[in-house]
């Protein structure tokens, strides 16, 4: 999610990455948020599918691993543990995405 975020400010002018943890009665929650390039809401639905990348081709051309694949595993391995993912994004302002863990 770090990467991601760094990825996502590539073009930024502003790049600002937030960390934040907080607990409620039932879960606690971690979150990172960024001034990057945001996600459209056409894509949101699609960012947990393999191969799929909204990266610039710029930072696509610098990378040599396989695109497209760390959002699914990510999600893949948290959902094993019970853990949800969510993502709150806007285009051109940036995404924000919180890991929700159940205490028990």
């Amino acid at each position: 999610l770090f990467a991601n975020a760094k990825e996502a400010m590539y073009d930024s002018v502003e790049r600002k990455l937030f960390i934040d943890t907080f607990c409620d009665e039932n879960n606690c929650y971690f979150s990172i948020r960024d001034t990057g390039c945001g996600i459209s809401e056409e894509n949101i639905s699609k960012i947990f599918n393999p191969f799929f990348s909204t990266k610039s081709n710029n930072l696509l051309k610098e990378r040599s691993a396989v695109m497209g694949m760390g959002l699914t595993v990510i999600k893949q391995i948290l959902e094993s543990y019970g853990i949800e993912i969510i993502v709150e994004s806007k285009l051109n302002v940036g995404s924000k995405f919180v890991v929700r863990i159940p205490r028990k």
